[in-house]
C-alpha cells in the first residue's frame, strides 16, 4: 500500500464497499444503505392520474423560502410541510436538505394529521436497533396514511415502499450495483479538488508534526497529509475568545486567559456579568442556556454552534463536524455572526487554533477558509477522508 505521506492523493479503494440491508415490514419492503444518498431521489415519470400529496420535514440547512415555491402549494405544520395535490414532481425542492418525506394518496386531508404531529420525527433509526416510542409512532403514521413511499436521508439512507416492482428494479440497476466504484471515483476527484484548493505546500515554515519535513499548506500549520489526519481526529472546529488585557499584547492576553479558564470558579459578580451577556446574545441568536460552577454554556437550537464562557474572562466557540457542507456552512455563518456580536457587546477578540493565528476580520471570505481547513472546498460536498457526501442520485420510476 502506498505511503499517504509519499502520495497525498492516494485513497484506499477498499474503503468504498457498499453496505446495504433490506427487509419487509407489513406491506412495505425497505432498504437502508450507509453509502447511498440522493440529490433528486423521487421524481416520478408517471405520477398517478389523480395526483398525490407529499409531506416532508426540512433539514437544518434549508430555509423555508427555498422549501416551497410558490407558497400556495404547501402548508406548514411545525417543522413539516404538506403539499396540496400535486400532478408532477416539484423540481424546486432540494431533497438533499430533507430529513424525511412521505408520498401520500391524493385523498389525504390535513385533518388526518394527529394533534401531536409536530412532536413526531420524520426520521427512523437503523432497522434492527431498538425503536424509540416516537419512531414506532412514525411507522404507525406511515401505515395509517397509506403512504406509498417513505424516504429518509438522515445518517442512513432509508427507502420504504409498497411497490416491490419499483424496489426490485432499483436494486438491480447498474448504478446501484456499481455504487462502490462510483464512490471511489468521486473520492479521487474530491481529493484532487481539495489538493488544488488547499494542498500546495508553499510553506515557508515546515509542518508542525514531529519529524515531518514537508512544508505547510497555505491555509494551515500542517502539510497536506497531516492536515487530513488532524481533521480526522478533530470532533469540532473551535475558536478561542478572550478580552484584551491592558498593557499586554493580544497573544499574552490569550495565553493568560487560556491558562486560567479551566481552573477557576466564577465569582458572584463574574457570573452575573456572563448571565447578562448570555441574555443579550440570546436576543439575537437562538440558544439554550445552562451553567455550572466553572462554565456557562449556550447550545444552539436552530443551529449547532456551542458557546462557553469561563471564569477568568475567556470563552470558546465550537462547531461540531459531521453534518455535511450545507449544515457546516449554516453553522459557520452563525459562528461569524456570534463573534461579531461578542466583539460589539464585550470587546472579545478571536484566536483560531486550527491556523494558530489571531483573526481580525471574520467575514464570508474567512468562512470559506474555515470550510477549506475543515475539508470542504468550493461547492463540492466533500469529506477529506473518503467519498463525497453528495453521492449518486436515483429515480424510482
Amino acid at each position: 500500500m502506498p505511503d499517504p505521506l509519499a502520495d497525498p492523493l492516494y485513497i484506499d479503494r477498499t474503503l468504498f464497499r457498499h453496505d446495504w440491508w433490506q427487509g419487509k415490514r407489513g406491506a412495505y419492503v425497505w432498504l437502508q444503505s450507509r453509502q447511498l444518498t440522493c440529490d433528486y431521489f423521487f421524481r416520478p415519470t408517471h405520477p398517478p392520474a389523480n395526483g398525490y400529496r407529499m409531506i416532508a420535514t426540512k433539514g437544518l440547512a434549508m430555509s423555508e423560502a427555498l422549501f416551497y415555491r410558490p407558497q400556495s402549494e404547501w402548508d406548514q405544520f411545525g417543522n413539516c410541510y404538506l403539499s396540496r395535490v400535486l400532478h408532477k414532481w416539484p423540481k424546486y425542492l432540494d431533497p438533499r436538505s430533507l430529513d424525511g418525506s412521505m408520498v401520500l394518496p391524493a385523498w389525504f386531508e390535513p385533518s388526518q394529521l394527529p394533534s401531536d404531529f409536530n412532536d413526531i420525527p420524520m426520521i427512523l433509526c437503523p432497522f434492527g436497533t431498538p425503536e424509540t416510542e416516537a419512531e414506532q409512532g412514525l411507522w404507525q403514521l406511515i401505515e395509517r396514511f397509506e403512504a406509498t413511499h417513505y424516504l429518509c436521508d438522515h445518517k442512513l439512507f432509508t427507502l420504504a415502499t409498497t411497490d416491490e416492482d419499483v424496489f426490485n428494479e432499483f436494486i438491480h440497476t447498474d448504478e446501484f450495483i456499481n455504487v462502490d466504484q462510483k464512490l471511489y471515483e468521486m473520492a479521487v476527484q474530491c481529493r484532487r479538488e481539495l489538493w488544488e484548493a488547499i494542498g500546495p505546500e508553499t510553506g515557508p515554515d515546515r509542518c508542525i508534526e514531529p519529524g515531518c519535513t514537508r512544508l505547510r499548506i497555505s491555509l494551515a500549520i500542517r502539510c497536506f497529509p497531516h492536515q487530513l489526519e488532524w481533521r480526522q481526529r478533530q470532533m469540532s472546529y473551535d475558536i478561542d475568545l478572550f478580552i484584551p488585557i491592558p498593557g499586554k499584547s493580544l497573544e499574552e492576553s490569550h495565553q493568560q486567559q487560556c491558562r486560567t479558564e479551566q481552573s477557576q470558579s466564577f465569582t458572584a459578580a463574574e457570573l452575573q456579568k456572563f448571565r447578562d451577556l448570555a441574555g443579550n446574545v440570546m436576543k439575537e441568536i437562538p440558544f439554550e442556556y445552562t451553567e455550572s460552577e466553572k462554565s456557562l454554556q449556550l447550545m444552539g437550537t436552530t443551529h449547532e454552534v456551542q458557546l462557553s464562557f469561563f471564569a477568568g474572562g475567556g470563552a470558546a466557540i465550537s462547531v461540531p463536524y459531521g453534518g455535511g457542507e450545507l449544515t457546516t456552512r449554516v453553522n459557520f455563518d452563525t459562528l461569524l455572526k456570534l463573534i461579531q456580536l461578542l466583539e460589539r457587546l464585550e470587546g472579545y477578540k478571536a484566536f483560531d487554533p486550527q491556523t494558530e493565528e489571531m483573526v481580525s476580520k471574520f467575514d464570508r471570505s474567512y468562512s470559506q477558509k474555515m470550510l477549506a481547513v475543515a475539508g470542504y472546498t468550493n461547492e463540492v460536498v466533500t469529506d477529506v477522508f473518503g467519498a463525497k457526501r453528495a453521492k449518486p442520485w436515483w429515480s424510482f420510476w
